[in-house]
């Protein structure tokens, strides 16, 4: 099985660094998990509070509190986060939609293997 890569959205990458120590490292050995299998260690997202979010999936740290959400890029062996954060009544399905609508263009991108992932804007 290949281990795939993982990037962040910005966003996402700024909420990881806000966790404290030891959700930083429950979230940490999650990722580790996802990027070893991610169709295996995670769920897929739908339909979700009348928001459309088909093709990202979900993992949960620290007893469900914390919800990681993110795109398999299967063309690139990549795992995109779109978000981290703390379950507050769909607050973390409404980010993500948000951010996937922002990054609409750019995700579409990700799935054409002739642009080099160093052009689009990913950290």
């Amino acid at each position: 099985m290949n281990r795939y890569k993982i990037k962040f959205l910005k966003e996402a990458e700024l909420e990881l660094k806000k966790l404290d120590k030891n959700l930083f490292i429950k979230v940490s050995k999650a990722l580790v998990k996802v990027v070893a299998d991610p169709l295996a260690y995670s769920e897929p997202l739908e339909q979700r509070m009348s928001m459309n979010l088909t093709g990202l999936r979900k993992v949960y740290v620290d007893n469900k509190r914390i919800r990681i959400v993110f795109l398999v890029v299967e063309e690139r062996l990549f795992v995109l986060v779109v978000s981290v954060n703390r379950r507050d009544k769909g607050k973390v399905y409404q980010i993500t939609k948000e951010r996937i609508d922002k990054y609409n263009t750019l995700l579409q991108k990700l799935k054409d293997t002739k642009i080099e992932i160093n052009d689009i804007f990913i950290t």
